[in-house]
């Protein structure tokens, strides 16, 4: 079975991919409004910096 075709390359695709989620859930963050404490940056930041 030939392997699957990389769009652009081997570790390209998933880091794009990386940052275009992180990208869409940061503006999908900022257009619904959460309450500063509970987005993703102070919430991370809460679980692995203490």
């Amino acid at each position: 079975m030939k392997p699957a075709p990389y769009l652009i390359g081997r570790i390209a695709d998933p880091t794009i991919a990386l940052i275009f989620g992180i990208s869409s859930y940061y503006l999908y963050e900022r257009n619904t409004g959460r309450p500063e404490n509970y987005k993703l940056n102070n919430l991370l930041r809460e679980k692995y910096l203490k």
